[in-house]
């Protein structure tokens, strides 16, 4: 037993407890040398090396059973395959998460600029950014497509946009039968926007763009604010809506941040 290390000295060699020891044990990653006459557990010097690579596998996400089956194998390839298909899974979760984060960075950036025009008036001014394009389905339309993943490249990117008409003493009225989306410039589209442009050439879409001559003003409130603000500041021209960040209110109507685009004026 000179040359055998205990549990405890493996434990704290790794910074693991005897409970992790055991079950790699009960799962056949690990053979301890048990004393006959007191059932203690010892672990060889040769033993710390497997203990390491349970660890580090573990540490990668690979499942015990997946390394017990690749252990028993007693070949480096069937080891050097398993790293392969992790390292492959761990560069997709990177990918992700990369997506993720930029999401978020987005959705901080709205919330700073809702931070900054919280308390201002709406006033519509001329619009000096670049062209939108917008992908415009009747509702009916969207509700007969099949439904995409939530995991589906560019879902995370996809902004939705409201189109309000004047409708005379009754104010402005939204278009329920119609709905638009649009998405941040990029390279090149993403899947779920590659999707939308092949809606356009069957013709189950309008691509619709606003550029200039057309007006702009940010917007925070509810519902019933928004139709005023409308109502007060453009008459007789019809908006594009696109919310930004959305607060949920238990009891009462929830608030938006917008975008208000007015198109300009018709001719006689």
């Amino acid at each position: 037993m000179d040359h055998l290390l205990r549990i405890g000295q493996v434990c704290r060699l790794f910074g693991i407890t005897p409970d992790t020891l055991r079950h790699y044990e009960k799962k056949g990653l690990l053979t301890p040398v048990t004393d006959p006459q007191n059932g203690y557990r010892y672990y060889t010097v040769d033993q710390l090396d497997t203990i390491e690579l349970i660890l580090h596998s573990r540490h990668l996400g690979i499942p015990l059973a997946e390394l017990r089956q690749r252990m028993a194998a007693e070949d480096p390839e069937a080891y050097r395959e398993m790293l392969c298909e992790q390292a492959a899974l761990l560069r997709e979760k990177i990918r992700a998460l990369q997506t993720l984060v930029q999401q978020t960075d987005r959705r901080i950036g709205v919330l700073e600029e809702l931070r900054q025009f919280r308390w201002a008036e709406p006033a519509f001014r001329p619009w000096a950014g670049a062209p939108l394009s917008l992908y415009r389905l009747q509702t009916d339309c969207l509700l007969q497509l099949t439904s995409d993943p939530p995991e589906m490249e560019g879902m995370e990117a996809v902004e939705t946009w409201r189109f309000f008409s004047p409708a005379g003493k009754e104010g402005h009225q939204e278009d329920l039968q119609t709905t638009a989306f649009s998405f941040p410039p990029a390279p090149s589209p993403t899947p779920l926007e590659a999707g939308f442009q092949q809606l356009v050439q069957a013709e189950l879409a309008e691509l619709v763009t606003l550029e200039a001559p057309l007006d702009h003003t940010l917007f925070w409130g509810t519902e019933a604010d928004l139709l005023a603000c409308l109502d007060r500041l453009c008459p007789q021209r019809a908006v594009w809506v696109r919310t930004r960040a959305f607060l949920p209110r238990r009891g009462r109507a929830p608030l938006a941040f917008s975008d208000c685009f007015a198109l300009p004026l018709q001719g006689p």
